[in-house]
């Protein structure tokens, strides 16, 4: 019984990893005529006054003035700061 529990474990986790390769292929595939991009992914309970929501936004601005896509996870924190300084 314990061989077939380990097998059928191992059987899955291979089948796992070809199926986050697949995410990572077409994900690259999706992304490919995007051109240069930086993504921003960080904490969404730092607000306007936290100094790295504030080193984020200036960063994402200067980023994206220098020609970067800005790439998030559309939340708020980090990822709205990272927003406001791309359109910025």
């Amino acid at each position: 019984m314990k061989k077939t529990r380990i097998k059928d474990t191992e059987r899955a986790n291979v089948w796992s990893v070809l199926r986050i390769m697949s995410d990572f292929v077409k994900g690259f595939d999706e992304m490919k005529d995007v051109g240069p991009c930086v993504t921003f992914f960080g904490s969404a309970r730092f607000d306007e006054k936290n100094p790295y929501y504030q080193e984020a936004r200036k960063l994402s601005k200067l980023l994206a003035n220098r020609g970067y896509n800005i790439v998030s996870g559309g939340s708020s924190g980090i990822m709205e700061a990272a927003n406001l300084g791309a359109y910025e």
